[in-house]
């Protein structure tokens, strides 16, 4: 698997916590640039080994951050886990809303039905797949939540 969302070139990812060498917060860029690092690092470890494969400590490491600022962003494996799948559902229908073509509703249609079937046979989309059904059945009130982002249209 070469995809962005569940590998990432180690030498190219360059993780800084972006605080001054006087320490203090992380600009505002610099902390979405790390949620985004996490998401990824997350979704990446959890779709290798399944969620009760992977502790939040092994996704700290993986990440190159601390537990302490892995707990400042998540509440807990569940709150990671949730915002993980949204941020991977996210990225694979991006690319799609911004591709739409102007023509027929028949046609935007069609475009659109292609681009999913597309996008579901992608190595990205089956882990997230398989993810989310191993949830469905262990963890209800998580896949609750994810489905609910969904269906309110909030991804």
């Amino acid at each position: 698997m070469n995809s962005g969302l569940i590998e990432h070139n180690e030498e190219n990812l360059a993780v800084s916590d972006g605080r001054s060498s006087k320490g203090g917060r992380p600009s505002r860029e610099v902390a979405a640039q790390l949620r985004g690092h996490i998401l990824e690092v997350a979704l990446r470890e959890y779709s290798r080994h399944g969620v009760e494969g992977v502790t939040l400590s092994e996704i700290a490491r993986e990440a190159k951050i601390s537990k302490r600022t892995l707990y400042t962003r998540f509440r807990d494996r569940d709150d990671l886990l949730v915002a993980a799948i949204e941020h991977g559902i996210e990225r694979l229908l991006a690319p799609l809303s911004n591709t739409i073509p102007a023509g027929t509703l028949r046609d935007q249609l069609l475009y659109i039905g292609a681009q999913m079937m597309t996008i579901s046979l992608q190595q990205d989309a089956i882990g997230l797949e398989r993810l989310l059904a191993s949830i469905s059945q262990r963890m209800p009130e998580v896949y609750q939540q994810v489905s609910e982002t969904i269906q309110n249209g909030r991804l």
